[in-house]
């Protein structure tokens, strides 16, 4: 990405100014968007200001016509990072501070783990659903009821600390919980 930007900003300085044999280029504008940035850039020697370029991969709108640019991949990347991690947001912000990194805003990384964490709830029901209809397949072929599933489960969940002994989890960041289908050996598991 970065070697074609160079390129193209090399070829587009020496057409429209074939007289500026030795370019210097400085940059001129930056703009962060979560963990990318779009750059532009003007040559010193003369008055040539580039195009601006995107730094990072866009992730394709939500819907046709909707306001504002595309958003930043990697905002999206990090937010399921982050879901998959207990750390949470805040943490994850202190870690991408500490490399000498800019990171998203909160409200950013917000709206991106919202976004994230939708998608994955509708992929789990999907998945789920899948499953409950190979189980019923199951129990139907084998002569039993189609509407019961003899499983075994357990769950744990992930927290920095403990701040109810009556309601334990409560202030979980994640939670896991795995469900064994005992009569055809189907393993499920859920992570919110």
């Amino acid at each position: 990405m970065t070697v074609d930007m160079f390129n193209k900003l090399n070829d587009t300085h020496n057409t429209n100014f074939p007289r500026c044999k030795k370019s210097n280029f400085q940059i001129y504008k930056e703009r962060k968007q979560g963990v990318g940035w779009r750059l532009t850039f003007k040559c010193v020697k003369c008055k040539f200001i580039s195009q601006e370029f995107v730094l990072f991969k866009e992730k394709e709108k939500d819907y046709p016509g909707q306001p504002g640019p595309k958003a930043a991949a990697a905002n999206y990347s990090l937010a399921v990072g982050v879901m998959s991690t207990p750390m949470g947001n805040a943490r994850a912000s202190d870690v991408i501070h500490s490399l000498n990194v800019p990171c998203s805003s909160p409200t950013t990384m917000q709206k991106c783990t919202k976004r994230v964490a939708k998608a994955m709830v509708q992929l789990n029901d999907e998945d789920m659903g899948d499953k409950l209809v190979e189980v019923e397949k199951s129990n139907i072929a084998n002569g039993k009821p189609a509407n019961q599933i003899h499983i075994s489960t357990d769950g744990r969940y992930s927290s920095a600390n403990i701040t109810s002994t009556k309601k334990p989890g409560q202030n979980a960041l994640s939670a896991v919980m795995l469900a064994i289908v005992q009569e055809i050996n189907i393993l499920w598991g859920i992570h919110y």
